[in-house]
């Protein structure tokens, strides 16, 4: 998992080490927080194409002095140090792509699944050869793992499926587990960041764009939720102790939380030149390192531009327009032939919302009404064959092989309607996203807009735009079939298209008096 780049460039690169004392009640501030080390690079070494290196200096950067570090050549491991046959991940996230306890080393990977974990053994085997295995972790990528600092073989991953997974790891050569030893739901949204409490065995901060929240995974408990920060987090670090916790933000502001005392940041600084990633880290007692880049440092390429920006909003328009019309269609129509349904979601509704109209942050609240929305997708499958995909890669999955550049059609109905997934995966039934205790269990297998990292970007607008428009509609009306029609009569044979949508149909709105 080494690269060799025929180009390096090093931009600026600002370490701090800050003096915080963790015990006195001094405030701290920009002024304080000044650095005592400060190491700026800004040299681009490039190959050549007869092979000699030369050192070429930035124009913007004339008034520096030129780095000693200008002819510096990476030194590359040896060999048999690499653990081979393996594709790292190039999905960007806040986090930690790898990490290692004293057993294990378990590292985000590309695969054709998404949400996959490598796992492999710290020490080679007696073939001198390290063994690797995947473990299917999450429906969506992986964003961060972290090993106990207490068990070598626990290891915490998070993903923007929104769920954190415990893993109870066996050793290498021995099979893997494929299910999670336990399954936290913070209720936050995708999250980003976790780390293992250093001190506490079990005790466990995860970070979602804004949020943080001290978890106890032996009891699956929330003891902490922390004050949300203004921007997106960016970086976690515990002190070594366990009685401090350490944030950075997008906002440029260091935070640091006693969660004995309050959780609201004990104290804040702004202590970084830019907006861009920075992460945190103690080092012993009293202090604490971020790193970042200055505000020069963003001149470099991106695949985001004026065009990329166009045709983008262009497909939110053009294909979000149809799949969630579609969408509803096959909702009333649902709604219309089982009316034991429509009942209940209208009983919920009436019970939690009353008379004021939805809002987003209501679906939380109606467990129910979310399921019956989620087993709409799921058996109206309007798109069955997703999108056209093509592999970057020579790929083996499941005993096939698959060279690159070969178009693949993933079959999402082959998921949506598969027997060892779903109880009755060929009726209407909300219970399939239901618990014992009558709340919302989202699964794996429910993939509507596909998944992996080229899942539907329109994902998150389609979910609120179905939550807005159903429960509306559902609070003001009762669909019911048309005078001489059965609720049987109702025919849910599709009309086949570029998506899957009802056989045209008649239903009557009645306005609701209640």
């Amino acid at each position: 998992m080494y690269a060799n780049n025929h180009k390096l460039i090093a931009g600026f690169i600002s370490l701090r080490f800050i003096f915080q004392d963790a015990y006195e009640a001094q405030p701290i501030s920009a002024q304080n927080f000044s650095p005592s080390v400060s190491l700026k690079l800004s040299v681009t070494i490039q190959r050549h194409p007869e092979g000699t290196r030369r050192s070429v200096k930035n124009p913007r950067m004339n008034r520096f002095k030129t780095s000693k570090y200008k002819n510096t050549i990476p030194k590359i491991s040896k060999k048999n140090e690499w653990i081979s046959n393996v594709r790292g991940s190039s999905f960007n996230s806040q986090s930690n792509q790898i990490k290692s306890s004293c057993s294990l080393v378990a590292f985000n990977t590309d695969q054709a699944v998404v949400g996959m974990v490598g796992i492999c053994s710290l020490d080679p085997g007696p073939d001198g050869k390290r063994t690797v295995t995947q473990i299917p972790c999450h429906a969506d990528q992986v964003t961060d793992l972290d090993f106990s600092p207490f068990d070598d073989y626990l290891l915490a991953t998070c993903s923007a499926d929104e769920m954190v997974k415990l893993w109870r790891l066996c050793d290498p050569g021995q099979e893997q587990p494929l299910t999670a030893d336990a399954s936290l739901n913070p209720g936050e949204g995708g999250l980003e960041l976790l780390l293992f409490h250093p001190t506490a065995a079990g005790l466990l901060a995860v970070g979602s764009s804004r949020g943080i929240q001290v978890w106890d995974t032996s009891r699956h408990k929330a003891l902490a939720v922390l004050e949300q920060h203004k921007e997106q987090l960016h970086g976690l670090a515990w002190k070594e102790d366990g009685s401090l916790l350490a944030s950075t933000c997008k906002d440029k502001n260091l935070r640091i939380f006693d969660l004995r005392a309050q959780m609201t940041a004990v104290q804040c600084a702004q202590v970084l030149y830019s907006n861009k990633d920075s992460r945190v880290v103690w080092v012993k007692d009293v202090h604490i390192i971020t790193t970042g880049l200055n505000q020069n440092a963003g001149d470099k390429d991106t695949f985001f531009h004026e065009n990329n920006l166009i045709i983008t909003v262009s497909n939110l328009f053009a294909a979000g327009t149809d799949t969630t019309s579609a969408t509803l269609r096959w909702s009333l129509l649902l709604m219309a032939k089982y009316p034991q349904f429509q009942d209940c979601v209208q009983e919920e509704l009436d019970r939690v919302i009353g008379g004021r109209q939805p809002v987003v942050k209501d679906r939380k609240n109606l467990p129910y009404t979310d399921a019956v929305i989620h087993e709409i997708q799921r058996l109206a499958n309007i798109v069955p064959m997703s999108l056209p995909h093509t592999t970057s890669c020579d790929v083996k999955f499941q005993g096939y092989f698959i060279k690159k550049g070969t178009c693949v059609l993933p079959l999402l109905t082959s998921v949506l309607r598969d027997e060892r997934q779903w109880e009755s995966p060929e009726t209407f039934n909300p219970a399939h996203f239901l618990d014992e205790q009558g709340q919302f269990v989202k699964k794996d297998a429910f993939m509507p807009f596909s998944a992996g990292r080229r899942i539907c970007m329109g994902e998150s607008l389609a979910k609120m735009e179905l939550f807005l428009f159903f429960t509306s509609l559902l609070q003001h009306f009762r669909f019911i079939p048309p005078p001489g029609v059965s609720e049987d009569q109702l025919d849910l044979t599709p009309a086949v298209g570029f998506t899957l949508n009802p056989s045209p149909y008649k239903l009557c709105a009645v306005i609701r008096t209640s």
